[in-house]
């Protein structure tokens, strides 16, 4: 069904501007490795993270931001469905320990009432 988080359905999702820099290009690879990866579990923590919805619903727009250090986190924009991802990785590893620490942390859970 469309509306399992699967990776290929959130993949389907994604929205990228198609005249990419090589690194912000490699930060989508990365991304998109991350989601094949990733378990359900994970996958809808992605989705609650960037839309507010467990259910792959809408486009999400993958923008890139150049922060760096402790500062490097990715941010998401629910309403609009807006995730602004650091381009300072420098490999996969580093790229999916930080995405995994952020979605297993609770700083970001939101509750529907």
């Amino acid at each position: 069904s469309a509306y399992q988080p699967t990776d290929r359905n959130i993949i389907s999702l994604f929205k990228v501007d198609e005249n990419l820099s090589h690194d912000k290009k490699q930060i989508v690879q990365f991304l998109k490795k991350f989601i094949k990866e990733s378990d359900e579990k994970t996958r809808s923590s992605f989705l609650r993270f960037c839309t507010g919805s467990d259910l792959p619903i809408g486009k999400i727009t993958i923008d890139f931001i150049s922060t760096d250090g402790f500062a490097r986190v990715p941010i998401a924009h629910t309403c609009s469905s807006i995730l602004q991802i650091p381009t300072t990785y420098e490999n996969f590893l580093t790229f999916r320990n930080e995405f995994n620490n952020l979605l297993s942390s609770n700083v970001w859970v939101m509750d529907m009432v």
